[in-house]
């Protein structure tokens, strides 16, 4: 399934949700960071597709809309 391992990971939630018929559920998956080469385990909020909440290395949580776009957030 996209985005449950790291070495398939996604763009957005929407792009796992889409790959499951629209029946993917909340929870942690893999997405293409913004460093290339790197990937990024965050919770996916299937009930408000576009919104994740990260946590990486350290750093406190944090929403992030529209992650999916290349180049940045």
């Amino acid at each position: 399934m996209l985005g449950s391992i790291s070495e398939l990971p996604a763009e957005t939630c929407k792009e796992i949700k889409a790959s499951e018929g629209g029946q993917a559920v909340s929870d942690k998956y893999w997405f293409d960071s913004i460093i290339p080469g790197e990937t990024v385990l965050a919770h996916c909020d299937m009930e408000k597709e576009g919104k994740l909440r990260e946590k990486m290395r350290g750093l406190k949580h944090r929403w992030v809309s529209n992650i999916g776009k290349r180049g940045g957030y």
